[in-house]
């Protein structure tokens, strides 16, 4: 490949990244909009009356549904959002170890032109048979935003995009994780519930309301159940938190730790949001009880399809 073919690669890859990087920002406010709304419900069992967490949880839910369940709302605001966002990143990180390929090549490139005018014509500059090349850990952008920098004496064919891929975060890797847990937590919350299938019969928005988590905290479900809350709680919690902080300083280190300042803000935000909603769920399994006999049924359907523990 030529010197100008280098060039025009990377600035190609470059203009990619940066405009994914714009869509996965532009998703995740999107994203963070329903989540606010989504915890709003379990937040307001917090602070409800005795004997009254299930219905201030549940009218919040309703109101949350009115905003984000609409015609097209819950296509766009839910499922076109995650699946905007989860792809932009997957793909931007791989090119992003492009870029990171075809820079190193550009410098190798750069390398053996300054050497052949030096060294009176010669074809390549090469230690013991081998070209000099930048390692693929070669301008690693570290959390406190220095540059990791070493050349290798590698193979003459360099190696796959792949070898380039930036380290990969906590932010990412609660991504990653929370993938199959919101997954599953969309499975058994909206897709199971509208199952015609009798003892299920299509629970409709209206009688699928937080009675449904007091029936799961309470009932023979109950560790699975918490489990399955916990989980998705506190990855997603993580996840969206240190998302919008990036997105509020892009400076700031990955993940929720500390600055180097000593402010510590956002871990005390995702102890209280973990907190809070945490203490929401247990109240709201104190009501569990009341379910009625004809709706437990149909809740106990959709729990032992849904719960795989």
């Amino acid at each position: 490949m030529s010197r100008k073919q280098h060039y025009d690669t990377l600035a190609l890859t470059q203009s990619s990244i940066r405009l994914l990087n714009l869509t996965q920002r532009a998703s995740a406010l999107s994203l963070s909009s329903f989540l606010l709304l989504h915890l709003c419900a379990p937040l307001a069992s917090t602070i409800a009356p005795r004997t009254k967490a299930e219905s201030y949880a549940s009218g919040f839910m309703v109101l949350g549904r009115v905003l984000y369940q609409g015609e097209w709302g819950e296509w766009i605001f839910v499922w076109g959002s995650a699946g905007v966002h989860v792809l932009s990143g997957v793909v931007g990180r791989v090119l992003k170890g492009v870029e990171r390929r075809e820079r190193s090549r550009r410098r190798r490139v750069d390398v053996r032109r300054d050497a052949e005018k030096g060294m009176g014509g010669e074809e390549e500059l090469s230690l013991g048979g081998r070209i000099v090349e930048l390692s693929p850990n070669d301008d690693d952008d570290d959390d406190d935003g220095s540059k990791s920098f070493s050349l290798d004496s590698t193979p003459a064919s360099p190696p796959s995009a792949l070898a380039y891929l930036p380290p990969i975060s906590l932010h990412q890797i609660t991504g990653y994780l929370l993938l199959p847990l919101a997954a599953h937590h969309a499975y058994l919350h909206r897709l199971l519930p509208s199952s015609p299938s009798p003892p299920i019969s299509s629970l409709s928005p209206t009688l699928f309301s937080y009675s449904f988590v007091s029936y799961s905290l309470s009932s023979s479900h109950a560790l699975a159940s918490s489990i399955a809350y916990v989980a998705v709680l506190s990855i997603g919690s993580y996840h969206a938190l240190a998302g919008i902080r990036r997105l509020a300083d892009p400076t700031a280190p990955r993940g929720l730790r500390r600055r180097r300042d000593g402010r510590n803000g956002w871990r005390v935000a995702y102890v209280g949001v973990v907190g809070g909603v945490g203490i929401g769920l247990a109240r709201l399994a104190s009501e569990g009880r009341g379910v009625p006999e004809w709706m437990g049924r149909r809740y106990e359907e959709v729990l032992r399809r849904g719960l795989v523990f």
